[in-house]
């Protein structure tokens, strides 16, 4: 019977795994530095999901409404909580025969855009504490595509 560690490997073919042969240098970084980037890849990408799903409303603050039980059975969006101290002033004098358009607020001011009978748009500014008329400037609409 012939031992088979008595035969000498056929020619070309590679030697036996050496299971205590230290690993060289350079393959030693290159696992490292694969593995170093793979887990800067997997926190990119939480982080980029993350971002999208606060940007699109999903979670967190701005988050849709849960749907409320409405008449019927039927499922109604209840109306966004207001904010207490947005607007304390209880009324605001608009001039006569001018609808609001547009409505926002920057710091301590009630922004208003309005339009009069003639198609005339104006931007009123309100002290949002008081409901005192602080600005009116007129705006004008230019063409599409100047600045």
């Amino acid at each position: 019977m012939i031992d088979p560690q008595s035969v000498s490997p056929a020619r070309g073919a590679p030697p036996p795994p050496d299971d205590e042969a230290p690993e060289p240098p350079a393959l030693r970084r290159l696992r490292l530095l694969v593995s170093l980037l793979m887990a800067v890849l997997i926190l990119g990408t939480i982080t980029v999901s993350g971002a999208l799903v606060m940007r699109l409303g999903m979670i967190g603050p701005g988050a849709a409404p849960e749907p409320a039980a409405g008449a019927g059975g039927a499922a109604a969006v209840a109306p966004p909580a207001m904010d207490p101290v947005a607007v304390a002033a209880e009324a605001l004098a608009l001039p006569e025969g001018e609808r609001v358009v547009a409505v926002g607020r920057a710091g301590p001011e009630l922004l208003l855009v309005t339009e009069d009978a003639s198609g005339t748009e104006r931007l009123r500014g309100y002290d949002a504490a008081t409901g005192a008329a602080r600005s009116v400037t007129r705006l004008e609409r230019g063409p599409a595509g100047t600045d």
